[in-house]
Formats: structure tokens, C-alpha cells, sequence
């Protein structure tokens, strides 16, 4: 980026930011280790309970605010200024002085702050760029069991280090914008001269000013279709410049830790609280060569749940080591759950593992398995091979290629 303009780069960073096609290498990756854990894939290991469904993301929650209530909403605010902030928060009062139920809010304390930084800044992976990525949710819900009182979560998530990160890549920014830079077409054409004022022949001057109307249609219909041609090159280079980069960066270090919180408030009045408790998560990846990695989840929790508020101590954990190839993937994991201490008078503990591993036997044809605890195999026809059960498809199950 040193022989771009500082201009340059804000547009390319606003661009980059704002553009669907580019989302982290994580968000979307083409490796084994995205496809291979999401629900309803090839495996899906039971035994662990919440614990075994909520390690199947190896990923901090999005939303731990939401996270941590358990909700789904259909419907969130997301404030990108002080002003739109502080409304969504004030409509979360109603005129009683009550907190009104179904609030859903996630933002990122950056953007409301609107504070501004140079690429260069971004790219150093600093604490500036932290403070960046970092957001916020805030949520609430009617409390199990009585109308009246509701149940208020806070919650933060934060990208520690994430090398895979497109935007914090110099020869990612690089390649974008010398891609950008061959995209730019030839200028359009002037508009026609307007008849000289001394040309006195009537009939001329009305031929001339037709035939300058038409001169200035036709570089205007000119001008407009460089515009696109030079829009859709962009697009198309970062479509392109995106996927070699998510390639060789599906792997790439990361680490992000999230932290929610959650009061009950009885009338639903934020003088009359009691704690629901915490929960802290935290993941991280490391690449092992290009083809392989090793995810680490945790997940602490002191918090109480149900009708019947249980209050529970325990820790959630997780590991899964991936490979693939192109003509081999296999992922093998174990995740447990782990109850220190619970009002409830069963405090069972639990722990679970699972694998899978597929091969490529010829064209558009892969055979692939899945075993450990209550391992399943799903979706396709499948074929009892040497005492395991296989499926047949088309494609590779454990990598989105």
C-alpha cells in the first residue's frame, strides 16, 4: 500500500468493509474445519449435551448477550452512532421507568464513537484495531415463569488476533488495489462544441444543435457504461482476490474471547435485581502446516438457568485437530462438559469424542465415515464397508470447496 494514496486507501478500506463478497477467511471458509462441525454435518457427536451443541462452533458467540439468554431475535438494533445509541436505549424504558421486554441490541463502540483510523494503523494489529472489532450486545426477555419480571443480559466480544483477517493484510490491500487500478477504462468522450454564436444560417444552427444533442446522449450512454464496466471489474476482483486469499488463510491464527452477564429484575425495574450470573468464552485457532489445524474451546459459566433457577458452576471444553487434501479430509474432536458445583441435586459431568474422515475414489465420487460416540452419518445413500458405514456423494462432506 506505500504507493497508494492515503485517499486511495480510506476508499478501498470503506469498500472492503462494507462489500458482502468479502467476510473473514473464518466466516467462510473452504476448509474442513468450518464444514465438519456445523449441525447437521457428517458427525455429530452426543454424550456431552449443551456442552457437546455449543463446542460444535469453535467460535466465541456473535452476540453473547443473546448468547447467554438463550434467544434467537428476529429482530436486533444496530446503532451505528451516539445519537441512534442512546435512542434504542432510551426506548428500552418504557414511560413507567420499566425495562420493556424483547430487547435486542449489538453494536460496536467504534462506530458509535465514530472514531477514525488510517489503514497503516489497522495493519499493525495493534490494540487500535481491538478496539475495532470489538462489539457490544444487550438483550432482554420475559423471565420463565412470571410475565412481570424480566431478564436482562450485557454482553462483549473480542478478536484478540485474527491472521485472517483480510483487511489487516498488506499484500491482501496490495493486490486489491493493483487490481483495482487495471480496472480504470479510457475517459469518456467530450460533449460536442455548441455552434459557434457568429453561424447566422437558421436551418444550420437547428442541425447543429441536433446533432450536438445527439453527440452529448451518446457520451453520456458512453460514460455510464465505463462506469459499469470499471464497477463490475472491482467486483470481480474481489471476488477473486478474496478467494486466494481465504485458500491460504483458512487456517490462520486467531484468538477471541466474549464475556456476558445477566440480571433478573423483579417488576421488571432495574432497582430490583439479582444476578443471573456470567459465562466467559474463549477460542483459538493454530495453523499445523497448510492443511491442517487445531482448534481449543472453552466456555465458563456461573450462572442460573430454568424455572427452577439452578444455579451452576461448570466448564464447557473442546479440541478438534483437521486435515484435508484434495483427495483426503478427517477431523477427529473431543469436547466435555465439566459441573463444579449445582443447587440441583443432579450435577452430572460428561465428556464425548467423535471423528470422521472421507476419500476421494474417483471423479465426483467420494466415500466417506464418521464413528465415535453416537456418531452419525447423514444425508445420501450409504454402504457398510469393513464393518464401518460409508456414505456416497458427489462431493467432499467435510470441506465447502
Amino acid at each position: 500500500m506505500r504507493k497508494a494514496s492515503y485517499a486511495f486507501r480510506s476508499v478501498v478500506l470503506v469498500a472492503m468493509l462494507m462489500a458482502p463478497a468479502f467476510p473473514s477467511a473464518h466466516a467462510q471458509s473452504t476448509s474442513p474445519a468450518n464444514s465438519a462441525a456445523s449441525p447437521g454435518s457428517l458427525v455429530s457427536g452426543g454424550g456431552a449435551g449443551a456442552a457437546d451443541e455449543a463446542v460444535k462452533a469453535y467460535s466465541v458467540p456473535e452476540s453473547p448477550a443473546f448468547t447467554f439468554l438463550n434467544l434467537s431475535p428476529a429482530k436486533i438494533a444496530r446503532p451505528t452512532t451516539s445519537r441512534d445509541l442512546s435512542a434504542s436505549l432510551v426506548n428500552a424504558i418504557d414511560e413507567t421507568g420499566r425495562v420493556r421486554q424483547g430487547l435486542a441490541i449489538e453494536f460496536q463502540p467504534s462506530a458509535v464513537m465514530q472514531t477514525t483510523m488510517s489503514l497503516s494503523t489497522y495493519q499493525r494489529r495493534g490494540v487500535a484495531s481491538i478496539v475495532a472489532n470489538t462489539q457490544m450486545s444487550l438483550a432482554s426477555v420475559r423471565s420463565s415463569g412470571d410475565s412481570t419480571t424480566t431478564d436482562l443480559s450485557y454482553g462483549i466480544r473480542i478478536p484478540i488476533v485474527d491472521f485472517a483477517d483480510p483487511m489487516a493484510d498488506q499484500k491482501f490491500t496490495d493486490a486489491v488495489v493493483a487490481g483495482f487500478r487495471q480496472c480504470k477504462g479510457p475517459p469518456p468522450p467530450l460533449p460536442a462544441r455548441q455552434a459557434e454564436k457568429e453561424q447566422t444560417d437558421t436551418q444550420a444552427t437547428r442541425l447543429q444543435a441536433q446533432l450536438n444533442s445527439v453527440q452529448e446522449q451518446l457520451a453520456t450512454v458512453r460514460s455510464r457504461q465505463v462506469e459499469d464496466s470499471i464497477k463490475t471489474c472491482n467486483q470481480t476482483v474481489m471476488k477473486r482476490v478474496q478467494a486466494e486469499y481465504t485458500k491460504t488463510h483458512w487456517n490462520a491464527l486467531h484468538v477471541s474471547i466474549a464475556a456476558a452477564g445477566g440480571q433478573k429484575l423483579a417488576s421488571s425495574t432495574l432497582s430490583r435485581n439479582s444476578s443471573l450470573g456470567t459465562s466467559v468464552w474463549a477460542v483459538a485457532g493454530v495453523p499445523l502446516t497448510a492443511a491442517g489445524e487445531f482448534i481449543a474451546y472453552s466456555q465458563w459459566a456461573d450462572a442460573t438457568h430454568g424455572v427452577s433457577s439452578v444455579r451452576a458452576r461448570s466448564l464447557a471444553y473442546g479440541g478438534r485437530l483437521v486435515a484435508g487434501r484434495p483427495t483426503f479430509n478427517a477431523f477427529v474432536e473431543a469436547v466435555g462438559d465439566h459441573v463444579y458445583s449445582s443447587t440441583s441435586v443432579a450435577t452430572p459431568s460428561s465428556r464425548s469424542w467423535s471423528g470422521g474422515l472421507e476419500f476421494r475414489v474417483g471423479d465426483q465420487l467420494w466415500l466417506a465415515t464418521g464413528f465415535g460416540k453416537n456418531g452419525e452419518l447423514k444425508g445420501g445413500p450409504t454402504a457398510v464397508i469393513a464393518n464401518l458405514r460409508w456414505g456416497i456423494s458427489d462431493k467432499a462432506r467435510f470441506s465447502a470447496k
